[in-house]
């Protein structure tokens, strides 16, 4: 099992700070809220420079054991990161990071970041490398760690 495990292709989509933000905070249904998840097999989202996430959450047709969830909420800019484990009985998660806030930045390059904040800290600093469409309402985001 890899991290790669997850990748499909997809058409490459040109985006900016106001279409990125769109999809980034789109929620699957109006009683949830926005989801972007990733592969973690050997830690993966924590050693790793490139991470994929995807905004479709269900990983049963992956081979992938423990996930990296973001759960994002766009009226108060908020976060949760959640650890999963889905091939244990019965299925887990850990909660590592409770609420903090998410911001976008666009810079003159131009490029897009993703800053994870807690207390004003910033705790984790991606560049959005692409956004890629997999089909109706499914997106992949290529980031880079910073």
């Amino acid at each position: 099992m890899s991290s790669t495990s997850f990748i499909a292709v997809g058409q490459p989509i040109d985006f900016n700070k106001k279409k990125f933000i769109k999809i980034f905070y789109e929620k699957p249904n109006k009683d949830t809220y926005a989801q972007w998840i990733t592969c973690n097999h050997e830690s993966a989202y924590f050693k790793n420079d490139t991470i994929n996430m995807f905004n479709y959450p269900s990983v049963e047709n992956y081979d992938c054991c423990t996930t990296m969830t973001w759960n994002l909420f766009h009226k108060s800019n908020e976060y949760t990161i959640k650890e999963g484990y889905q091939c244990y009985e019965p299925g887990r998660t850990i909660e590592t990071h409770k609420l903090g806030s998410v911001i976008i930045i666009e810079n003159e390059a131009p490029s897009l970041f993703i800053l994870f904040k807690e207390r004003n800290k910033v705790m984790y600093k991606y560049r959005i490398l692409s956004l890629i469409k997999k089909g109706d309402g499914k997106y992949q985001i290529t980031l880079i760690r910073l």
